[in-house]
């Protein structure tokens, strides 16, 4: 099978959720604190960890509803 990613020098199929693959350098390299997946670079999210929403310039902002939801 191949393996033509890099992954803490490990080769990889596909980059895993929480990180995205650099197309230049072929390796995949960690998503913002912020994102849960994300593409591109670390900061354009794709989707956001629980407590989080996908503002309109793709990062994860704190999501207003649900942290009053659990007050």
């Amino acid at each position: 099978s191949r393996r033509p990613y890099l992954l803490n020098n490990e080769c990889v199929k596909d980059c895993p959720d929480g990180y995205y693959l650099n197309q230049e350098t072929k390796k995949c390299f960690k998503c913002s604190s912020m994102c849960a997946t994300c593409s591109i670079n670390p900061d354009k999210c794709l989707t956001c960890f629980e407590g989080y929403k996908l503002s309109k310039k793709d990062q994860c902002v704190q999501n207003l509803a649900y942290s009053n939801l659990t007050k």
